[in-house]
């Protein structure tokens, strides 16, 4: 294969694919025509932002974990982001992922430790395991609105513990075993913290027709949740602050996975 580093920007692309194989300390702006970030091309650099091209269509497995990054400005033609991507990327705050995304793999922004929010697209096809997980300041999470199917994997927030604010959009038709789940166990019985306990608002519209097996309320504080109810339809929220808190399901939801032991199962409205 051949070699180049255009534009003077100090890392090895490989021609013919136009895929970025190795960047430098230096390399703050990725040349145009790239199409490819290859895997762990950035991994532990130093530098808070990058200006990315708008050839750009995959960010390939762990090609900026473990970075510096401070701002995250990705181009509308990028269409697939691999496994743990952004991983422990902890100078990330606040995400907006392009209009045009499609694939969100596992783990690709696990472990941001400074996480607050993060806004996945109407184009999203698909979302894999662990995307969001384990991280602790994350407090908003939105999926846009769209036309195309979408599906949820498995883990996907698990012990995110602070977020507030959930909301899938109406194009979403499956959510994999434990989606839901948003704390760490140490045993089945013994959480080590409540898992709805900051959750002020859950929204599930009417397309879902599956959600996977999840603990969604295996916890010690079910105290909490005495007055919960799950009703039909979709939730307007545009009031973040809902009390009681709310979990809205689906008209369509066919098929519904064990959610856990308790005596909350009575407060569940039949569909």
């Amino acid at each position: 294969p051949k070699y180049d580093s255009r534009g003077n920007c100090n890392a090895l692309i490989e021609t013919a694919s136009n895929r970025l194989m190795v960047a430098s300390k230096s390399t703050v702006i990725i040349p145009d025509g790239i199409e490819v970030i290859g895997r762990s091309a950035f991994y532990g650099s130093t530098l808070e932002s990058i200006t990315f091209p708008n050839t750009l269509k995959t960010i390939e497995d762990y090609a900026f974990a473990e970075s510096n990054l401070r701002e995250l400005s990705l181009p509308a033609s990028l269409r697939s982001i691999c496994p743990g991507a952004f991983l422990r990327c902890s100078g990330l705050t606040d995400v907006i992922l392009p209009n045009g995304l499609q694939t969100v793999d596992d783990i690709a922004f696990k472990n941001c430790e400074n996480l607050r929010s993060i806004t996945f697209p109407g184009t999203l096809t698909k979302i894999m395991d662990y995307v969001v997980s384990v991280c602790n300041n994350l407090k908003c999470v939105i999926f846009k609105d769209g036309g195309n199917e979408l599906e949820i994997g498995e883990n996907l927030f698990f012990n995110s513990k602070n977020i507030q604010w959930i909301s899938f959009p109406n194009s979403t038709k499956t959510i994999g075993k434990n989606a839901l789940l948003l704390s760490e166990y140490t045993t089945p019985t013994t959480p080590t913290h409540s898992t709805y306990k900051l959750l002020k608002t859950f929204r599930m519209p009417n397309s879902v027709d599956s959600l996977g097996s999840t603990k969604l309320a295996e916890n010690t504080y079910i105290s909490e949740f005495s007055r919960l109810r799950a009703v039909s339809g979709d939730l307007d929220y545009s009031t973040l602050d809902l009390t009681p808190k709310t979990f809205t399901f689906g008209l369509n939801l066919s098929s519904f996975g064990r959610l856990s032991n308790n005596s909350w199962y009575a407060d569940i409205i039949a569909l």
